[in-house]
């Protein structure tokens, strides 16, 4: 299946899934990821505030803030087409902005290269850590910004882990996928 029948097949699933299912694998999720070796220590990072057809990623930027990790959530621009890491001191302080995406309200920004890990979005993943995003290419050019070393890790619900994603050159993989199953390190 090409990239576009995926996208719009997985979106279509993720419907059928009730509010209290994405809640529980949510916070399941949240805490492996809260107990990757990753972050034993105080770190900065950048994760997605996530959208009604996503892991609800809030358990997860409580826990990192609770945590006293530097938290970072993407601004979109949208010309040119590019993630700005902007500080998240707490959740009340978010705002809905370009394509209806919440982001910071704040303006504390860092250079990528000074992140430590960068929690990534998907539609889904494959097992060799292949991922198919929404299509816009923001997270693939991003994630070329980050410095060696920093890690990368996706999150999703199991069931969007799959054989294999149509990939391109420019496709990005993640370090590591976590889901409410618990990590997948390749």
């Amino acid at each position: 299946m090409d990239k576009p029948g995926l996208r719009r097949s997985i979106l279509c699933d993720f419907e059928t899934i009730t509010p209290a299912e994405c809640s529980e694998a949510s916070e399941l999720i949240a805490s492996h990821v809260l107990g990757l070796p990753e972050l034993e220590r105080p770190v900065a990072l950048m994760l997605f505030l996530s959208m009604p057809d996503e892991v609800d990623t809030d358990p997860m930027v409580q826990g990192c803030l609770d945590a006293g990790h530097r938290v970072y959530a993407p601004r979109t621009i949208r010309r040119p087409r590019r993630m700005i890491p902007v500080r998240v001191a707490s959740l009340a302080e978010v705002e809905v902005g370009a394509y209806g995406i919440r982001e910071p309200a704040g303006d504390e920004t860092i250079n990528p290269t000074e992140l430590d890990l960068v929690i990534v979005p998907a539609v889904a993943f494959d097992r060799r850590c292949g991922r198919l995003g929404r299509g816009g290419g923001y997270y693939d050019r991003f994630l070329c910004a980050l410095r060696p070393g920093a890690v990368t890790c996706g999150v999703a619900l199991s069931r969007y882990v799959i054989d294999a994603v149509p990939t391109e050159a420019h496709d990005r993989p993640v370090d590591i996928i976590v889901t409410e199953r618990g990590v997948l390190r390749p």
